[in-house]
């Protein structure tokens, strides 16, 4: 989407964000009546409704909506910004994002235990924002030629990828010895600090497999299948997640002395299944197709 030359403001707010206004409501609204539903404490209220839209996330995960939301305000504003940065102004972007969202904030907890913290106004934040740095990081990285992309850009990524999934893992571990608490609205964090390198790593490495390895045409299917319908999964999982049946097939497979760590994968891998057989279904029905991501 990002550097399309037919992103105007005008199809932006014609086209694209009512789309997604249209699904952030309806999937809001179902989660509010499955909460009303299933909590006596809650009694519906269009009026609650409304408010809890403007302002809150109705469900934890909703909140991408309301960013990719303004990222389509934005979108007219970057695609100008990206189409004039050069590559030395990528990779001072990246730079700016490992300093200011990783190590500073490491070396302001590790030294401090939060005590002390950088002036909020030096943080550039503007730009580090998610609907700022990572569509910028994404463009830039998919039209660089991998063919420009030496061995050692990949070792040193990988390096860099292991050693700040490492540091996040060490402060996570590291605040719960200090708080006493280990939870994740407390101890958590810092799961973010270095998933900028997270997604350059992964995006180089998968960009190189699918140009230079052949996979088989079933798995390419799969493949094609699943990518195509991953909005749909995010949309949904959360609601079956909720339903009481995932909590006690997890205390079955933990029972049955299944390593614990095992059991989360496979529930996941389940709720992953149900929510991309639902959002197949859905896409075979035309009004509602357009809910899930597809045209």
């Amino acid at each position: 989407m990002l550097g399309r030359e037919n992103e105007s403001i005008h199809r932006i707010w014609t086209k694209k964000n009512p789309k997604m206004f249209i699904t952030l409501v309806v999937f809001s609204l179902g989660y509010y009546v499955f909460d009303c539903y299933t909590n006596t404490g809650i009694v519906f209220s269009w009026k609650e409704f409304a408010i809890k839209l403007y302002s809150y996330n109705l469900k934890y995960h909703l909140w991408y909506l309301y960013l990719y939301i303004a990222y389509l305000i934005l979108l007219p504003f970057l695609n100008a910004m990206v189409k004039n940065l050069s590559d030395k102004d990528f990779k001072y972007l990246i730079v700016l994002a490992v300093c200011f969202n990783g190590i500073i904030p490491t070396l302001d907890y590790r030294l401090s235990q939060g005590n002390v913290a950088m002036n909020g106004n030096l943080k550039t934040l503007w730009v580090l924002t998610s609907i700022v740095l990572y569509p910028c990081i994404g463009y830039y990285l998919h039209h660089k030629d991998e063919g420009k992309i030496k061995t050692w850009v990949f070792l040193l990524a990988w390096g860099c990828n292991i050693i700040g999934t490492g540091l996040s893992c060490y402060l996570t571990y590291y605040k719960s010895i200090v708080t006493g608490v280990l939870s994740e609205s407390e101890s958590q964090g810092f799961h973010m600090t270095y998933v900028v390198i997270n997604c350059i790593t992964l995006f180089i490495t998968v960009k190189y497999v699918v140009n230079h390895v052949k996979v088989p045409a079933l798995i390419e299917k799969i493949i094609l299948s699943l990518g195509s319908c991953t909005f749909g999964i995010y949309l949904w999982h959360a609601w079956f997640k909720s339903l009481p049946i995932y909590d006690r097939i997890l205390d079955k497979l933990h029972h049955t002395g299944l390593n614990y760590m095992l059991s989360i994968w496979i529930v996941c891998l389940l709720l992953m299944l149900v929510s991309y057989l639902t959002t197949l279904i859905m896409s075979k029905i035309p009004v509602v197709r357009k809910l899930v991501g597809f045209k």
